[in-house]
């Protein structure tokens, strides 16, 4: 079968920390006949071209473009030949128990859809156990396929669109943690930024470019900024015609909100809140932050909060629903550690037992929480920070930055 079924696209640009990784993990498909390896690199000033031209000819150069991402994956997947396109950064990698269902979902003839969804765990630890989960649509038809936006690159795809979880990239762009971390993400906010904001200045009218906008002066803690360009953005999603499809932009109201919450305005927090509620009542992240900023002042209301989360979570939603649900999940069982201390607290120690094992089930050992001791009365204080029985375990800027 020499006809090409599928081209793995990139662009890179200074990865050779990372290429050989994300390379090394697709090495049985690259080799096959019915797929290419295509690299654009950008500008490196490392080793970055000497390890592509390891994996494949098809490597290309071109002058890096400071405000247009999108041209050069576009660049790319001209030059491709696959009847579809996949997309995988080079901080990226192909979680090895997914290789051959790849490689079925390519080939197999039933997957008719032009487009596929598939999971990414971004990792935010060093130690890889603390992560969040999301869909995104990496695999797309030739026909019409193409990117647009500057820093964010979204990808113009057609329906339907398969969903296929079983497919996970690993994604290790957002390890901040440490000296090197924090230079990393110091790099990452001094390129993404500027370009953002000189995006909105000249396309205003542009949802993606403000979404990512928001989300990015969000992660780093200019709350002020993020109230100022999130109003616009919740200006701009009035003027819209929403759609089922732009259901992942609803994730912005968590930024709004955690701003608002982050500068003790509870008013206008809440007042998000009922905004958000107009597009869906299904934004998890929006009740866990605000279940975190009652958690150490009412712990009733905050209760109230944190259990509507969890029944979110709980309830099947539509497929873009769902979207909003995963992205959220790393921080549930700290959630669910809160809530078993609250009913435990208050005597009712059947209701604290169940939310502690369903903790303990999601968990997966992932979290630093000691579940063991959890019921240990001269150990509870040190190990989930009670305070005169005003149950809070855990930092209240800690969880409103995971929620993101």
């Amino acid at each position: 079968m020499n006809r090409k079924k599928l081209s793995i696209a990139m662009i890179v640009r200074n990865e050779e920390s990372n290429l050989k990784r994300c390379l090394d993990s697709f090495l049985p498909i690259i080799h096959e006949r019915w797929c290419e390896l295509l690299i654009t690199d950008t500008g490196s000033t490392d080793r970055t071209l000497q390890v592509a031209r390891q994996y494949t000819r098809k490597v290309f150069e071109e002058k890096f473009i400071p405000w247009d991402f999108s041209k050069a994956r576009n660049h790319t997947i001209e030059r491709a030949v696959g009847e579809k396109i996949l997309i995988i950064d080079a901080d990226e990698e192909l979680v090895q128990s997914s290789l051959y269902l790849l490689e079925d979902t390519i080939l197999n003839p039933k997957n008719t859809e032009p487009a596929v969804f598939v999971k990414v765990h971004n990792f935010y630890t060093q130690d890889k156990r603390e992560y969040s989960e999301m869909l995104q649509p990496r695999i797309s038809i030739r026909d019409g396929f193409h990117y647009q936006g500057s820093v964010h690159n979204k990808p113009i795809i057609k329906p339907p669109y398969l969903f296929a979880p079983y497919i996970v990239f690993n994604h290790y762009g957002y390890m901040f943690q440490g000296e090197k971390g924090g230079k990393l993400f110091e790099k990452k906010m001094e390129r993404s930024l500027p370009m953002l904001i000189k995006e909105q200045e000249k396309h205003p009218e542009n949802l993606h470019n403000l979404t990512h906008l928001v989300k990015t002066v969000y992660v780093t803690k200019d709350f002020v900024k993020t109230i100022k360009y999130g109003e616009i953005w919740i200006s701009q999603m009035r003027l819209a015609q929403f759609n089922e499809g732009w259901t992942a932009f609803l994730e912005v109201f968590n930024n709004i909100i955690g701003a608002y919450l982050a500068l003790d305005d509870i008013e206008n927090a809440e007042k998000a809140e009922r905004e958000a509620c107009k597009y869906s009542n299904r934004i998890p992240g929006i009740y866990i932050m605000l279940g975190t900023y009652w958690s150490g002042k009412d712990t009733e209301r905050a209760k109230e909060y944190f259990e509507i989360a969890l029944n979110i979570c709980k309830t099947k939603g539509s497929v873009y629903e769902n979207l909003l649900v995963s992205n959220i999940k790393m921080v549930i069982p700290e959630i669910l550690n809160w809530l078993s201390i609250h009913y435990f607290e208050k005597g009712d120690h059947e209701k604290a037992g169940e939310y502690m094992n369903e903790g303990i089930i999601m968990d997966k050992g992932r979290r630093p929480i000691r579940w063991d001791i959890w019921n240990a009365s001269d150990k509870c204080k040190q190990a989930i920070g009670s305070n005169g029985g005003s149950t809070k375990i855990f930092n209240e800027s800690d969880i409103l930055s995971k929620v993101i």
